[in-house]
């Protein structure tokens, strides 16, 4: 063959090739080898690769040749498309559908977010998640109340109490205390939230003192933050809620971060006491006994032993020896004149420190009594100030009162800043001395008279142990009733 008839040749077959390629290039039309052309789907189902997604999912905006009908458009077999709503009652899928199913533009209930609003950090958010409460879960009271209440602010409450029938001042479950009382009555007045009334937590709740079983107060504060609307009419309001053993004599709006415990300065405590427990024979120990001023100023004396810095470790419980806790400082101790209550005559003792330990206060005055009724050895006094381990006697609590919490630090910082008021007692005390007297010295006196209750601490103490083996002498005596007494006022024993 000629090098013209090889040239004419390789151009024919150039020319059908080049046909060929261009038959394969047009988009709209299939070719006669029945290959399917690259910019579209072929018949076996592969997306033509100049439209396939980078996921990998045919574009559903274009029928393939594999019959499938494209979503956008309903197709002759009677199928709706995708986007609309066919009348099958098939949703499409941008609307929420009546089976329930969220549509794929939206997270579904499955917890799979929609494609295209995927947040960064894949969650869906808070504010579209239905929420469902968990099985034996009680449901927020917030979810079920409308009612408005003002502003939350800062105040101090200041109160009074009568413990006789409360376990202390501090909230405890499953007995009855003042500040269960208290929440209740803040509750009642909508000055708390309910809910709020649950966990003191969520009040900032702070006790400027804590008491125990069957002790009183005279003059408490409790900080808290509180819905106040006017608070002349919401003490008003608070007073009606409460038991007539509780008063409110005030609420005070304070400082934002305002605690009446750490403001507290020093307190005040009283501990009313019938002259005979300072009788110094068993004779005259009895309800017709009168103190004379000699036993009076011993007991003062004595009370003295008990003023300045001391280590009071033999006074409190649960503490060990050298623990610096247990240095404390008394700034006075006073013992009034004695005064008449019915039949009986008493005496008052105050004590004025910074702060006390459980049980500090009873102590105190169980070992002066023991002191001047002679029940314990002289040097006993001076050696329970040290880290040897004595027993001292424990008066009864009834009788004992919070007096007065000093807020003087807190006075001093904001009362004359011309924003805040200061926290004291002295426009009070015409209100407060009523309640003292009527709602808790005279149940002190009334529950002494009828109960005995330092008589029957008496006959014990002539039986306690200072030291372990030391036994004081077991001289025992009978609480008397008013005609058990002989002629000349010797307590006589009751028949066993």
């Amino acid at each position: 063959m000629s090098s013209t008839e090889l040239l004419a040749k390789r151009k024919t077959s150039c020319s059908e090739d080049t046909c060929k390629r261009l038959r394969l290039d047009q988009p709209s039309e299939k070719s006669n080898s029945d290959v399917e052309p690259i910019c579209e789907k072929s018949n076996s189902g592969v997306e033509p690769i100049s439209e396939k997604s980078n996921r990998g999912v045919e574009p559903i905006s274009e029928k393939s040749n594999s019959g499938v009908e494209p979503i956008s458009e309903k197709s002759n077999s009677g199928v709706e498309p995708i986007s609309e709503k066919s009348n099958s009652g098939v949703e499409p899928i941008s609307e929420k559908s009546n089976s329930g199913v969220e549509p794929i533009s939206e997270k579904s209930n499955s917890g799979v977010e929609p494609i295209g609003e995927k947040s960064n950090s894949g969650i869906e958010p808070i504010s579209e998640k239905p929420w469902k409460q968990d099985e034996g879960c009680e449901q927020d009271d917030r979810s079920n109340s409308n009612e408005k209440f003002p502003s939350k602010k800062r105040y101090a409450i200041l109160m009074g109490y009568c413990g006789e029938n409360y376990k202390g001042m501090m909230i405890n479950p499953g007995v009855k205390t003042i500040e269960e009382e208290l929440l209740k009555g803040l509750e009642r007045s909508k000055l708390i939230k309910p809910y709020n009334a649950k966990d003191i937590k969520k009040l900032s709740f702070q006790r400027a003192s804590r008491t125990d079983k069957g002790v009183s107060a005279a003059r408490q504060i409790v900080s808290c933050n509180l819905h106040i609307s006017e608070i002349e009419s919401d003490v008003k309001t608070l007073n009606d809620s409460l038991p007539d053993d509780i008063i409110i004599y005030n609420i005070i709006r304070t400082t934002k971060s305002y605690d009446c415990h750490k403001y507290a300065s020093s307190r005040v405590y009283q501990y009313m006491c019938p002259t005979y427990a300072f009788a110094g024979t068993f004779a005259d120990t009895w309800p017709g006994y009168r103190i004379t001023e000699d036993v009076l100023d011993t007991v003062q004396k004595t009370l003295q032993y008990f003023v300045g810095t001391k280590n009071f470790f033999n006074y409190t419980s649960g503490k060990k020896e050298n623990d610096p806790s247990c240095s404390r400082y008394i700034r006075s101790i006073e013992c009034s004149k004695q005064f008449m209550i019915q039949d009986t005559e008493w005496v008052k003792i105050k004590l004025h420190g910074d702060s006390f330990m459980y049980h500090m206060i009873r102590k105190i005055i169980g070992m002066t009594i023991a002191v001047i009724r002679n029940v314990t050895p002289s040097d006993y006094l001076a050696k329970s100030f040290g880290n040897e381990r004595i027993d001292v006697p424990l008066a009864p609590g009834l009788g004992l009162i919070l007096d007065e919490v000093k807020q003087s630090r807190y006075n001093t910082k904001f009362g004359g800043d011309g924003h805040h008021q200061s926290l004291d007692w002295d426009q009070y005390e015409d209100l407060v001395n009523k309640f003292k007297m009527e709602k808790i010295e005279d149940v002190i006196y009334n529950t002494e008279k009828k109960a005995r209750t330092v008589l029957h601490w008496l006959d014990t103490l002539q039986k306690h142990k200072f030291y372990t083996g030391h036994v004081l002498p077991d001289i025992l005596f009978s609480t008397p009733n008013d005609d058990n007494h002989g002629e000349n006022g010797t307590m006589l024993k009751e028949n066993t």
